[in-house]
């Protein structure tokens, strides 16, 4: 759900706790405390981690990923920060000590070699031969870009 920072209509009246916009996107504008006032959320923006999703900044890019009838939202983002991530994910394993998990083998930290070993093991589609070099590629190139998280896209 998105978190909006909008407490009141233009009109002056408390919004509902929770109310979804015209493409029916659950907005959440405050909380109730424990004497039944409502709080807003928006006392929260310094607070939350980056990822959560605001109402003013989000709702518009967000990117919707859905399985069945139900659908969640998420920030978009680019192949540049997520192969920055990839690469934080799959580090700590290329330097594990003798009979450590290691996704390198032994060998030089490469990139593509140890994620692919890595989304070996992470495939959601059901362990495919060979995910990491058909996949990756398929989703790194496609236009438009989706904006979704590689593991997102994989499992959609």
């Amino acid at each position: 759900m998105f978190l909006s920072e909008i407490t009141h209509h233009s009109n002056g009246t408390e919004e509902e706790f929770i109310t979804c916009n015209n493409d029916n996107k659950p907005i959440a504008h405050s909380f109730p405390s424990n004497n039944g006032e409502l709080t807003p959320l928006s006392i929260l923006k310094d607070i939350l981690p980056s990822d959560i999703l605001w109402e003013s900044t989000d709702l518009e890019t967000a990117v919707t990923l859905s399985y069945k009838q139900y659908n969640w939202y998420t920030k978009p983002t680019t192949t540049k920060y997520e192969k920055t991530e990839i690469k934080k994910l799959i580090k700590p394993y290329c330097r594990g000590p003798p009979g450590s998990v290691a996704f390198c083998n032994g060998k030089r930290y490469d990139f593509n070699d140890a994620a692919a070993e890595a989304f070996e093991a992470l495939d959601p589609r059901g362990h495919r031969r060979d995910c990491w070099p058909y996949y990756y590629d398929k989703w790194y190139y496609e236009e438009p870009f989706s904006g979704m998280k590689f593991l997102d896209w994989l499992g959609m």
